[in-house]
């Protein structure tokens, strides 16, 4: 996981990663916000992009906001993850 403290306004955040099934062992099968994964990138709760126990992306932004995909991602392929927060809408 990698820490971004102080970032804010309006940015992009492009990764790569590659997560084995047994990637979120400890998180949520069926998360409702991106809290509730295992931490892929995190900002101290503002923002950030985890992977659910059954392997879903989540992307979410502080307080209530999270987009999840809705197919899979821990098969230990290289998959890249592209999110933007706009500060004008969330």
């Amino acid at each position: 996981m990698v820490g971004l403290p102080g970032v804010g306004g309006s940015f992009t955040l492009a990764f790569w990663f590659a997560a084995p099934a047994t990637a979120c062992p400890t998180g949520a099968t069926t998360p409702t916000a991106w809290t509730m994964g295992c931490g892929l990138v995190d900002a101290a709760l503002s923002f950030g992009v985890s992977i659910s126990k059954a392997g879903h992306v989540m992307w979410g932004v502080a307080p209530a906001t999270t987009v999840t995909s809705a197919g899979t991602y821990h098969d230990n392929q290289w998959h890249m993850v592209v999110a933007t927060r706009d500060m004008a809408s969330g």
